[in-house]
């Protein structure tokens, strides 16, 4: 799946441009349509994500909402909508909540809005074969930098909470965790507690992130048996080489366990 949003509203208010600007930052292609049914008519196979930012339009675009769902059926297309509870119950009049992907309340948070629709383009499959790494850190600044340092190498997805890493986690597979340590609400050692009692996420390595360095943090780290820990006060280049010892120690382990009977060439 590429990173383009059609983004549907009828009007370009500070909100909208808000919301245009946070996904631009993330590499998104955003393109502005409004509610108008020909406008509709123009997308097709190649429009994956729709995202309606709803207003009074709603009540007055039966049309419109018809050919989405048209849309949704033939190709696929990911609906979300973004909205007040009374906009959807008028939504769902003619467009089924149970075809939209997800659902954003109003007052919104665009950066909570903007990390989902990442994760979501994040499921597709990595063409370069490359290890899928999932970055789990509350701090988007640290979030960016880490995917910056190793997209080269990895395919990475980003998680700003605990909770969004384990979302991800029910439907998708990775090859390793970065996990920050120091979380609020659900600290790391409580998110890779919940990742070892679930049998599908129990065998998935864990890396911790911390910016403790001190003696007494690196043994509470270590006391929980990570895969291993970063420390992000790292360079770059340390981070990685960390990470590529982490994967080529893990096939030198596979083939020691290989059951190859090489006493055939002696």
């Amino acid at each position: 799946m590429d990173k383009h949003i059609v983004l549907m509203c009828d009007s370009q208010s500070f909100m909208i441009n808000a919301i245009k600007s946070a996904l631009e930052a993330e590499r998104f292609y955003v393109i502005f349509i409004t509610p108008a049914p020909d406008e509709v008519d123009g997308l097709g196979e190649g429009t994956h994500i729709i995202l309606m930012y709803l207003g009074d339009y709603i009540s007055t675009c039966e049309e419109t909402l018809i050919k989405i769902k048209d849309l949704i059926y033939e190709y696929d297309t990911k609906v979300y909508i973004i909205g007040s509870p009374e906009e959807f119950k008028i939504l769902s009049k003619t467009l089924p909540l149970n075809l939209v992907n997800g659902v954003f309340e109003r007052p919104l948070n665009v950066k909570n809005l903007v990390m989902e629709l990442n994760l979501i383009c994040s499921t597709e499959v990595d063409e370069r074969g490359r290890k899928k790494i999932l970055v789990i850190d509350d701090d988007s600044v640290m979030l960016r930098t880490i995917k910056n340092w190793l997209s080269d190498q990895y395919h990475v997805i980003m998680a700003n909470s605990g909770m969004s890493g384990i979302t991800f986690l029910a439907k998708n597979k990775v090859d390793l965790i970065l996990l920050d340590y120091e979380m609020p609400v659900t600290n790391g050692a409580e998110i890779m507690e919940m990742l070892q009692q679930n049998p599908e996420t129990a065998t998935i390595p864990v890396m911790f992130l911390t910016g403790k360095g001190d003696k007494e943090s690196v043994h509470r780290v270590i006391d929980l048996k990570p895969a291993g820990y970063i420390l992000k006060t790292q360079p770059p280049k340390e981070i990685i080489k960390t990470i590529d010892k982490f994967f080529l120690n893990k096939v030198l382990e596979e083939e020691d366990d290989s059951d190859f009977d090489f006493s055939q060439f002696h």
